[in-house]
Order: structure tokens, then C-alpha cells, then sequence
């Protein structure tokens, strides 16, 4: 909210040093709170891309050995917290964020289930014939 305010007194101080008129201010005021919603959904999607890609089990395996122990689960707890958290960081940034998030959700269930075909395959490999 503050930021909401100290971008709000920008774009008024921009508008009058500038000699805009008074009735642009507010489809500036607009334009510069849109364009900043959409770099804020840029920066959460590029952070949560990153974290949902590190919790791919292939990635903790080392030259093809198994899954360390536990990692499944780990990985497991960390992709539901992840989704949850894809509500909080992008879900009141827009229409673009809405469909965003639908994406990385979707990503999210798929390396679930990656993630649970590397294990299941790893238990069968280990397993005694």
C-alpha cells in the first residue's frame, strides 16, 4: 500500500514538472501501476520456475545412482508448499499472473508425477530380483 502511495505522489510530481495535464495523471498513474504488476509477476514466475525445477528428483541423483533417501518426500512437501504459495505471490497481480499461475500448477502436478515414477522406478531397481 505505501508503494501504491509513493508511485501515486511520483506520477502527480512527473505530471507537474512535466506540464502534463491533470487529467492524464490518472491513465499514467495506471500504466505505471500495470507495468509494475507485470514485472512483479515476471520476477515471482522466474523465482518459482527455478524452485519447482529444483525439486526434481532426477537432479539429486548423482551420475543416474539412486534417489538419496527421503528426497521423495522432500520433494513431495516442498511441491505442494510451492503450490500454495503460487496464490500468495501472484494471485492479485491480474488476468496475465491468473494464467500464469495456471501454468506453473499444472508444471507442478506434472513433476509429481515425474517424481513418482523416478522413485517407483528406483524401489524396483533396488529391489532384490
Amino acid at each position: 500500500k505505501d508503494m501504491l502511495s509513493a508511485m501515486k505522489r511520483q506520477v502527480d510530481e512527473f505530471v507537474d514538472a512535466n506540464k502534463v495535464l491533470p487529467t492524464e495523471g490518472t491513465p499514467l498513474y495506471r500504466l505505471v501501476k500495470a507495468l509494475r504488476q507485470r514485472q512483479e509477476v515476471l520476477r515471482e514466475t522466474q523465482n518459482m520456475i527455478q524452485e519447482i525445477q529444483a525439486q526434481h528428483l532426477g537432479a539429486h541423483c548423482t551420475d543416474g545412482g539412486p534417489v538419496p533417501e527421503g528426497q521423495a518426500a522432500k520433494a513431495g512437501e516442498a511441491l505442494l508448499r510451492l503450490e500454495r504459495q503460487l496464490a500468495e505471490g501472484l494471485g492479485a497481480q491480474g488476468v496475465g499472473a491468473q494464467l500464469v499461475q495456471k501454468i506453473l500448477t499444472r508444471n507442478i502436478a506434472k513433476l509429481r508425477t515425474i517424481n513418482d515414477v523416478v522413485a517407483k522406478m528406483q524401489r524396483l531397481k533396488s529391489a532384490p530380483p
